[in-house]
C-alpha cells in the first residue's frame, strides 16, 4: 500500500469483497446441494477476510476518507441556518444538511449493519467445527447468514463504488488522496 492513493485502496478491497462475496455465493450452491462438511471448511478458509480485512477496510473508510469528506462537506465554521444555530428539530429536517451529511451517516450505518451480520456469520463459521444432529438447523441458519451478509455487502459496495468513491475524487484534490492513502497505511 505504500504511497498509495486512499482511493486505490479502498478500490482494491471492493474488488476482494465482490470475490469474496462470489465465494458465499458457492456456499449457498453448496449448501442447496446438501454438501455441509465442504461448507464447514471453506466458510472457515474466507473467515480471514471477514475477521481481520474487512473491519480494517471500515477503519480506512471510518478513519480516513469520511472525516476528510465530512471536513469538506460541513465547509467551514459552524452551520447556520437562517442566520441562527439550528436546534436538533432544524436539524433533522432541513434538506440541505441532510444531503450535506447525510451520506456519510448512511454508510456508517451501513458499517454497523454489516458488522452485526458479519459477526453472526464469523460465530456460524466457528460453531461448524464439530458436526451434529443439529446439522440441519445450522445450514438453514448458516444460509440465512450468508445471504444476509451477501446482500448488505453487495449492496454497500455497489453504494460506494458508484457514489461515494466518485464524488471523493470529485472533491479531494490528488495530493490530499494521496496524504489520505498514508494515513491508511498507518492504521494497517
Amino acid at each position: 500500500m505504500a504511497n498509495s492513493h486512499i482511493l486505490s485502496v479502498l478500490r482494491q478491497a471492493h474488488f476482494d469483497g465482490l470475490a469474496k462475496l462470489k465465494v458465499l455465493q458457492d456456499l449457498v450452491d453448496e449448501l442447496n446441494a446438501g454438501e455441509l462438511d465442504s461448507v464447514r471448511t471453506r466458510l472457515l478458509e474466507v473467515m480471514p477476510f471477514f475477521e481481520k480485512e474487512l473491519p480494517l477496510h471500515f477503519r480506512h473508510e471510518e478513519e480516513v476518507l469520511y472525516p476528510a469528506l465530512r471536513r469538506f462537506l460541513a465547509g467551514p465554521g459552524p452551520i447556520l441556518i437562517d442566520g441562527a444555530a439550528p436546534d436538533l428539530c432544524s436539524l433533522l429536517f432541513c434538506e440541505d444538511l441532510c444531503q450535506r451529511l447525510g451520506p456519510l451517516t448512511m454508510y456508517l450505518r451501513d458499517h454497523q449493519i454489516l458488522y452485526e451480520c458479519i459477526q453472526n456469520l464469523i460465530g456460524m463459521a466457528h460453531q461448524s467445527a464439530q458436526p451434529t444432529e443439529t446439522d440441519g438447523d445450522w445450514a438453514r441458519q448458516v444460509m440465512h447468514a450468508i445471504v444476509s451478509v451477501q446482500w448488505q455487502l453487495g449492496s454497500h459496495i455497489a453504494k460506494e463504488n458508484e457514489v461515494l468513491l466518485p464524488k471523493a475524487e470529485e472533491v479531494l484534490s490528488p495530493k490530499v488522496l494521496l496524504k489520505l492513502g498514508r494515513a491508511a497505511e498507518n492504521l494497517s
